[in-house]
């Protein structure tokens, strides 16, 4: 009977410590997670960069210019050109102009002519350039004029330059008294200098 008692209460002690191993191994076995995970692998966009805009239209473009010569005569002058830029390097157009030469009181011109404006640099602060115009000197003869000079933006859409070069007219004028004296032809060789506004 003692031994029945005895069994009886080591299997009733036991019980606890079983379900104790069990509840662990469940929790140990709830901690085991296995996963397998697909990559798919994305083909990366890459942002195709914006082209520079480039002025490839010609532009219209207007300059109003003022200046001297010297010294086969002294005079100074106005003039006003009109004409297309291109791919900002090529100015291609035409300018009219008012001369008045001091050698004579009634001396003056009206240069008609054909121009032409070379740039060495684009869109720098300062823009060096070569400066071609060739035509007639209303109403007597011949003008050409070759110079250098630089151009300065100050807006988008105002410059101001400055050129120097040589400059031939050709004059016919009376001498010293006025009409009454004799009529002079001559061809003069000048220095000018003229500043001006690009609009």
């Amino acid at each position: 009977m003692k031994r029945l008692v005895l069994f009886v209460s080591i299997v009733f002690l036991s019980l606890p410590l079983v379900s104790v191993a069990q509840s662990q191994d469940k929790v140990t076995g709830a901690m085991v997670v296995t996963t397998t995970e697909t990559i798919v692998k994305q083909p990366v966009v890459v942002p195709k960069e914006e082209p520079i805009p480039t002025n490839s239209k010609p532009k219209f473009t207007m300059m109003g210019q003022v200046g001297f010569f010297v010294p086969w005569s002294l005079g100074f002058d106005f003039h006003f050109l009109a004409g297309w830029t291109f791919k900002d390097r090529v100015f291609v157009g035409a300018g009219v102009g008012v001369e008045f030469n001091f050698a004579s009181a009634h001396s003056a011109a009206a240069p008609l002519y054909a121009n032409s404006r070379i740039y060495f640099t684009k869109k720098t602060k300062v823009r060096p350039f070569l400066d071609l115009s060739a035509g007639g000197n209303i109403p007597w003869g011949a003008y050409l004029n070759a110079s250098i000079g630089a151009e300065i933006p100050i807006s988008k859409k105002l410059s101001l330059y400055a050129k120097a070069g040589y400059e031939a007219m050709h004059h016919d004028y009376y001498g010293p008294h006025g009409y009454h004296g004799n009529l002079i032809i001559a061809m003069s060789h000048n220095f000018g200098f003229k500043i001006g506004l690009k609009f």
